[in-house]
């Protein structure tokens, strides 16, 4: 499988209390040696913060493209390097979701 640079991919990466497994956005292209600069998703609203995350709107024209199967928020401030297995690709940022995104991580 190969992945680039805003793909969204599910890894086993741990987030807060939970273990599962979980959908990251791919912030860089992956380095030689495979690892990841990744940004958790979560699906839990409640815990997002408005002036720390970035929220995907289902509402959105090219959520679609993103797999994801329910609204999520990145979490701004989580950003990992890991180079753990990747579960899977389930879609990438693209159009203007992807232009957003870019604009709010800067």
């Amino acid at each position: 499988m190969t992945i680039h640079q805003w793909d969204i991919v599910v890894l086993a990466l741990p987030y807060g209390l939970s273990q599962d497994p979980r959908p990251c956005v791919v912030l860089e292209p992956p380095a030689p040696d495979g690892t990841l600069c990744v940004m958790p998703l979560s699906s839990h609203l409640a815990l997002s913060q408005e002036w720390r995350d970035f929220v995907f709107d289902p509402t959105h024209p090219d959520f679609r493209a993103t797999g994801l199967r329910r609204p999520s928020f990145a979490n701004g401030s989580q950003i990992h390097r890991t180079r753990g297995s990747v579960l899977k690709k389930i879609g990438q940022l693209e159009g203007t979701l992807l232009r957003s995104f870019r604009e709010w991580i800067g």
